[in-house]
């Protein structure tokens, strides 16, 4: 699963030129340094609306658009089943996402000892999640996303079974382009299903990183695990 990220970068690399991304004057005047993000905080999500890849606010958790319940929402879903699952299953068809980020937290070691480790690429750069999203059912101004997670590679599978989907750029702009075939949309299916093929390097960090009001770079400093 994926429970909380990051996306410490004041810039994010060449991923808005390789999509063609224009960056919206609110996410560069607000954007700022994330250490921390946690189910129900707002983020960034990047999707294709009239041939534009656009980049907007957007809540972690989705809450399906047919749910009466808004305080049920999903902050991951299986790779393998949202394609069909009826939760997800309109968002795969119609809200296809990415989540930009440069690292993911998951935690280590026995009940009540258990340690925060950062999963992030060699160079700390940024990277994308593959995700869905959907309208807020209450409020169809505010959008709500989702992080698709698939069976760990074998850098992250001895501390968790479970990682986000983490996507390429060619695979990221293939992910995003409006498909509704079911044909390509089996093959979108696929797609996140496969092992990522990018490098992943991890530290032990701050047990800080269970407040999830904590926000500082501090949170990201390699320790001893305790």
């Amino acid at each position: 699963m994926c429970g909380r990220f990051t996306l410490t970068q004041r810039e994010l690399g060449g991923i808005p030129v390789e999509l063609s991304l224009l960056l919206s004057p609110e996410f560069q005047n607000s954007f700022s340094p994330q250490y921390n993000v946690a189910p129900t905080d707002a983020h960034w999500i990047i999707f294709q609306e009239e041939e534009q890849n656009r980049l907007e606010p957007a809540i972690w958790g989705l809450v399906p658009s047919w749910s009466e319940n808004a305080e049920k929402f999903f902050i991951n879903a299986r790779a393998e089943t949202a394609m069909e699952k009826p939760t997800f299953r309109k968002a795969f068809r119609e809200g296809r996402c990415l989540v930009p980020v440069d690292g993911f937290y998951e935690w280590a070691g026995p009940k009540g000892r258990k340690q925060p480790v950062w999963f992030h690429l060699p160079q700390r750069e940024a990277f994308l999640f593959a995700g869905l999203f959907e309208r807020d059912p209450e409020d169809p101004h505010i959008r709500r996303f989702t992080i698709l997670t698939t069976q760990a590679d074998e850098a992250v599978r001895p501390i968790h079974h479970r990682m986000p989907v983490m996507l390429s750029l060619n695979e990221a702009r293939r992910w995003i382009t409006p498909h509704r075939h079911v044909s390509d949309l089996r093959e979108l299916h696929q797609l996140v299903q496969r092992p990522t093929k990018m490098p992943i390097s991890f530290e032990y960090v701050s047990k800080r990183v269970n407040d999830s009001s904590v926000n500082d770079d501090r949170l990201i400093s390699s320790i001893v695990p305790s």
